[in-house]
């Protein structure tokens, strides 16, 4: 293993060198490449699958072996005995550790601004970018080395974690984060509204959230509740 590794990841392009050992996922983070992760580089959420290419790539000057990536730890393999729908031949970026020059194919699934396509009257696509965001953290318990209440703690966390400083965060998300950080062990999953402000806090892990499309037509009104991770319709109301 040298001292630093070629990656390049597609359908970017983006690439650099980097320190061997470095994980897929913070190097991807380092050259702004589009990777989801809720869980935070936790090998829990599963968002952040890539694929390796693997050959000769004359384009990019890069021999990409399956051993330029470490096998599988413990997380990996326990996601995958829990997800057996995830195909084989993807690997958790957060978990995967470079070897060796590497060509790293981030799939539209795992990238967090992508594109969904819709049939109805006409075809069109839609960019998945919501405003509402889950972050799974966790929270400094109390002591006397760690001054400071509930809320400036989850909000140090935040910063240090997902790089989300200046939150605010209203009354009733006070008043139900000191039971979720016990619920959770301090481990808990907070929904930011646009980068500014926590409108939601829950125990452990919570990977979804959902949101309501509303089409207002001249005779009816139409609801759609859908996952605002990959934009599927979860439910359609008519009214």
């Amino acid at each position: 293993m040298t001292d630093e590794t070629l990656v390049v990841f597609t359908p970017s392009g983006r690439r650099a060198r980097v320190p061997a050992g470095s994980t897929l996922l913070d190097a991807a983070r380092g050259l702004g490449v589009d990777i989801d992760s809720v869980c935070g580089g936790r090998g829990i959420c599963g968002r952040c699958a890539i694929r390796q290419s693997v050959g000769s790539f004359a384009k990019h000057g890069i021999e990409s072996r399956p051993e330029h990536l470490d096998a599988p730890g413990a997380d990996e393999l326990a996601y995958r005995a829990e997800h057996p729908d995830l195909p084989a031949d993807r690997r958790l970026a957060c978990r995967t550790h470079l070897l060796g020059d590497a060509v790293i194919d981030v799939p539209p699934e795992s990238q967090v601004h992508r594109q969904v396509v819709r049939k109805g009257l006409e075809l069109r696509d839609f960019e998945i970018d919501p405003v509402v965001t889950l972050h799974l953290v966790e929270v400094a318990r109390p002591s006397l080395e760690i001054p400071g209440g509930d809320l400036s703690r989850l909000l140090d966390s935040l910063e240090r974690e997902w790089g989300l400083a200046g939150l605010r965060a209203d009354l009733h998300v006070v008043r139900a984060l000191q039971p979720a950080l016990e619920a959770g062990g301090y481990t808990v999953t907070v929904a930011v509204h646009d980068r500014s402000e926590v409108i939601a806090v829950w125990p452990g892990f919570v990977p979804t959230v959902y949101g309501v499309a509303v089409d207002v037509g001249s005779t009816t009104i139409a609801g759609h509740l859908a996952d605002l991770a990959d934009g599927r319709a979860a439910l359609v109301h008519h009214r």
